[in-house]
C-alpha cells in the first residue's frame, strides 16, 4: 500500500482514465480558448492552479476520486503544456511549434502571420 504524504498525486490508473483525461484536456482547452486560450506561460500558470486546486478541493471517493484525477491531471497537463510552449523553447523546430505564441511578446513566432495589412 502507498503511503499518504499529503502530496497531489498527478496520473490515471487505466485506459479508460487515460481517456478521460485526454478527453477533458482537449475539451477544456476548446472551452477555455477564449479567456486563456493563447499558449502563454500566464494561461499555462492559471491552468496549473486549477489543475492543484482540483486536485485539493475535489473529495476522495469511489467515484470521486477518478473525477479528481482527470480533472487535475488535464488541467495541470494542459498548463505545463502551455508553459513549455509559451516559454519559446522549441520554436527552433519550426512548424507547428514555432507557430505558438511566445512568452514575452504574445505574438506570434512566425512573422507572416501576425503582419497587418495597411491600406
Amino acid at each position: 500500500m502507498a503511503e499518504q504524504t499529503g502530496k497531489i498525486k498527478v496520473g490515471a490508473n487505466g485506459l479508460v482514465e487515460s481517456f478521460g483525461l485526454a478527453g477533458y484536456k482537449i475539451a477544456s482547452e476548446q472551452l477555455l480558448k477564449p479567456v486563456i486560450g493563447d499558449g502563454s506561460i500566464k494561461s499555462g500558470l492559471i491552468k496549473l492552479g486549477i489543475g492543484v486546486g482540483a486536485g485539493l478541493l475535489i473529495p476522495s471517493g469511489k467515484y470521486a476520486s477518478p473525477v479528481r484525477r482527470i480533472v487535475s491531471g488535464g488541467s495541470i497537463l494542459d498548463g505545463c503544456e502551455d508553459i513549455v510552449y509559451g516559454s519559446g523553447i522549441f520554436n527552433f523546430l519550426g512548424g507547428a511549434a514555432a507557430n505558438r505564441n511566445t512568452a514575452l511578446s504574445g505574438a506570434r513566432a512566425n512573422p507572416a502571420a501576425t503582419t497587418l495589412a495597411v491600406v
